[in-house]
């Protein structure tokens, strides 16, 4: 059992509870609706031990999976599943709910800045009273691009996908503000000041990143060490803050 562990909003599971949970009845011989908000499993062999109940569900029980990540689902599992995306939340919407959990306005703006359209972000840089995830990347990603080798200490299979899009956030702010210039619309907007201090990014140099990172996620959802996946960004991140001649920033640790 302890290979075939899942985790549901939080909540670890095995496969075992799960079927036994899928098996009971309703009282009241309506439905049973099972959510299984930001699911995860522990191994191929946890998913798998569920595959039957995702292929054919008994008929009185109806299946939602959420999940910020869908790629870390085994195809097999996601083939079975109806899929519907919902976009990001903007940071008006995040900053009101903050706000009607009684959070202080500063602290509610803050927040929803860092989160970046997703309520959980901005309730752990709330919550952070250490280095939080993405401080580690935004430190890491600043000095790669001036041509360091630092050690990626938030490399897992966890975090992994996480900080890609963190990665890829940083790039695509970097190549708008050198295409559109002052005033284009960040999304790391708490990073702004030190994103426009980079030197110029060509084009070219641009696109190829963001391609290579593209690249990187899918192969993060696959059986490729995450330690491999991080080291083929940093060859394609290497240096690119510098080529250019201009001076980059410090290392960094974002604020929460």
């Amino acid at each position: 059992d302890d290979e075939k562990r899942a985790a549901f909003g939080g909540e670890e599971m095995t496969a075992r509870d799960l079927v036994r949970q899928f098996s009971l009845q309703s009282y009241s011989g309506g439905h049973r609706i099972f959510i299984f908000g930001d699911a995860d499993f522990a191994s191929h062999e946890a998913a798998n031990a569920l595959l039957k109940f995702f292929e054919e569900p008994p008929t009185s029980v109806v299946l939602l999976v959420t999940t910020a990540t869908p790629g870390r689902l085994l195809l097999t599992i996601r083939s079975r599943l109806c899929e519907v995306h919902f976009s990001a939340l903007s940071r008006q919407q995040i900053e009101q709910i903050l706000l009607a959990e009684g959070v202080s306005p500063k602290e509610a703006r803050e927040a929803a800045r860092v989160g970046q359209g997703s309520v959980s972000r901005a309730h752990a840089a709330l919550a952070a009273d250490e280095e939080t995830l993405r401080d580690q990347v935004v430190a890491w990603f600043f000095e790669v691009v001036r041509g360091g080798s630092p050690e990626a200490i938030w490399a897992s299979r966890d975090t992994l996908e996480e900080a890609l899009e963190t990665i890829k956030t940083l790039v695509r702010d970097w190549s708008a503000l050198m295409l559109a210039g002052k005033g284009t619309p960040m999304l790391a907007t708490d990073l702004a000041t030190l994103i426009a201090r980079l030197p110029a990014l060509a084009p070219a140099d641009a696109l190829r990143a963001l391609t290579r990172l593209t690249d990187a996620q899918k192969l993060a959802r696959t059986n490729v060490t995450p330690g491999i996946v991080v080291e083929m960004v940093r060859m394609h991140l290497s240096g690119l803050g510098v080529r250019s001649g201009g001076k980059t920033p410090r290392r960094h640790t974002a604020a929460p």
